[in-house]
């Protein structure tokens, strides 16, 4: 697919995503327009703009990428890369049914869906928010990849230095 035509697929979505998070018109997203001088956006406006697009299209914005992002049409330069990355990849969605169980007392948190980055994000924060001692339970469907089990382990590997354990592990039960 070219850059012109992917960009075009992505724009429209875009513009709505950029302009609901920072309160403006559709309309007034040029390329030219800059995110922080015209829009007055701050840092973390960009870095809600940023999670918010990883979470709409399921790709991984690098931080030196949207270090560089000044204008609109940077931004969309940079979705449409990360979009073109992860095509070139062949990445299929990776979909995990997760369960958080604290450490004590009752009660844990489920989740389910794709682990797009932003529900990695989420699923982390809430791990270490349950505390040490707790546990990060992943079923992943049966006919996910051993590649991406042993990626979604690593993935997760570093919260046992945090006192979190984490299991990761197909779940037979749905084959």
């Amino acid at each position: 697919m070219s850059p012109a035509r992917l960009a075009s697929g992505i724009e429209p979505r875009l513009r709505g995503v950029v302009a609901e998070r920072l309160g403006i018109g559709p309309e007034e997203l040029r390329p030219e327009v800059s995110l922080t001088d015209d829009l007055a956006a701050d840092s973390l406006d960009l870095i809600d703009l940023g999670l918010a697009l990883e979470a709409e299209y399921g790709v991984v914005l690098r931080r030196r990428a949207l270090e560089s992002v000044r204008t609109y049409g940077d931004l969309l330069a940079a979705v449409v890369t990360a979009r073109r990355r992860a095509r070139r990849a062949g990445a299929a969605p990776i979909v995990a049914r997760a369960r958080i169980v604290p450490a004590r007392g009752n009660g844990g948190l489920e989740r389910s869906g794709e682990l797009t980055p932003y529900e990695v994000e989420i699923l982390v924060a809430d791990a270490l928010r349950a505390g040490p001692g707790a546990r990060l339970e992943m079923e992943l469907l049966a006919s996910t990849a051993d590649a991406d089990l042993a990626a979604t382990r690593s993935r997760f590997a570093w919260l046992a230095r945090r006192g979190v354990a984490v299991s990761v592990q197909r779940d037979h039960r749905a084959a």
